[in-house]
Order: structure tokens, then sequence, then C-alpha cells
């Protein structure tokens, strides 16, 4: 077994452990803010799922990335993101799961290099505002 592949099996492992299976809809906008080596990095997902295929796009202050081989399985919640910061692409490989209907707990990997556990948080659409006022 390969170190990457050690490192996700043991994140998997994580999150069946300290999860609960929640079942639910993920399509929409989810927001996250991640503790990196290099600081907080604040991150926009869109989801959408159509089968097990899960398709979207991440978006950073590094710019906007479509999702690869996203799908979800057996309650989990797997895709991929190139990343590039300055000249240095980034694959990052993320796998997490429904927690509640507004939280998704994720690890991703970086690069085979730094592991990162966060919560990503739905956002839920404005609903317009009442006229105030006679």
């Amino acid at each position: 077994m390969s170190y990457r592949s050690a490192i996700v099996a043991v994140a998997v492992l994580a999150l069946h452990a300290a999860t609960a299976a929640a079942g639910g809809d993920i399509d929409g906008t989810w927001s996250a803010s991640i503790q990196t080596q290099g600081g907080t990095e604040k991150y926009l997902y869109e989801f959408l799922v159509e089968g097990t295929q899960l398709s979207g796009h991440a978006r950073c202050r590094y710019g906007e990335s479509p999702l690869i081989s996203g799908r979800v399985e057996n309650g989990l919640i797997m895709f991929v993101e190139y990343l590039r910061i300055d000249d240095a692409d980034f694959t990052v490989s993320y796998v997490g799961r429904l927690v509640s209907a507004d939280q998704i707990q994720f690890s991703r990997l970086i690069q085979d290099v730094a592991i990162e556990s966060f919560t990503a948080t739905r956002v839920h659409p404005q609903s317009p505002r009442a006229p105030s006022g006679p």
C-alpha cells in the first residue's frame, strides 16, 4: 500500500469512527475556512450530484478549479481539485461525510504531503426581506 493510500484509508476510517452516517442532499454552495501551513484559506464549493457522480467547482483566493473524479458512495463524498499557486500545480484529494444537513466533515490530502481536516458549512440563499413600514 502506498503512503498516499494509507493516509487516505486512515482519514476515511477516522471519518467513519467520528461521525454517524447522515444521508442527505449536498447540492448547492458550501463554505469553509481551512487551517493550512500558510494560514487560513477561505473556500467556496459548489456541488451538484447526479446519481453517484459529483461535479462542481472550488473557489479560493488562488482562483476557481473544477472538481475532478467526484463521486458520492456509501455515505462518502470524494473528489479531486487541481490547484495552481504561483507557478506550482498541486493535486488535492478530498474525502468527506455529511454529518448534518448543513455540515460536511472533510479531510484533504495535498500532494501526498499535508493532511488538513475541516468542516464545510452549507450556504443558505438569502431570503427576500419584507418591506418595512406602512
